[in-house]
């Protein structure tokens, strides 16, 4: 990856959003194939270390490059907070459930 954001840099690129691996355990198709229905720990795992690493990659890259700037969205917290804490931001576990499992019925 690195050669592929200093080939971007030898084009132009000055300025660049890049938007981080979401939380791939917490996908519904891995929720559905565990018991407990619960996230995947190792595709979480493995999201995590590549936000890492890229986090890592755009601040050597600013370093080497002064005139690049960067911003990453951590879209991994952003949806694990949101998966986790649904009451939080103004949803019901019911919507959540619905929107991770569409066959989802409300307990009656």
């Amino acid at each position: 990856m690195c050669h592929k954001f200093q080939r971007m840099y030898d084009l132009g690129t000055r300025r660049l959003l890049f938007v981080g691996a979401a939380p791939l355990g917490c996908c519904p198709m891995l929720r559905e194939q565990s018991p407990t229905k619960e996230c995947h720990a190792e595709a979480n795992y493995l999201s995590a270390r590549y936000n890492n690493a890229v986090t890592m990659l755009l601040r050597d890259m600013s370093a080497m490059h002064p005139g690049m700037s960067y911003a990453f969205f951590d879209t991994y917290t952003a949806l694990l907070q949101y998966i986790r804490q649904p009451e939080a931001y103004g949803t019901s576990t019911t919507l959540q459930c619905r929107l991770l499992h569409p066959s989802y019925k409300k307990p009656t």
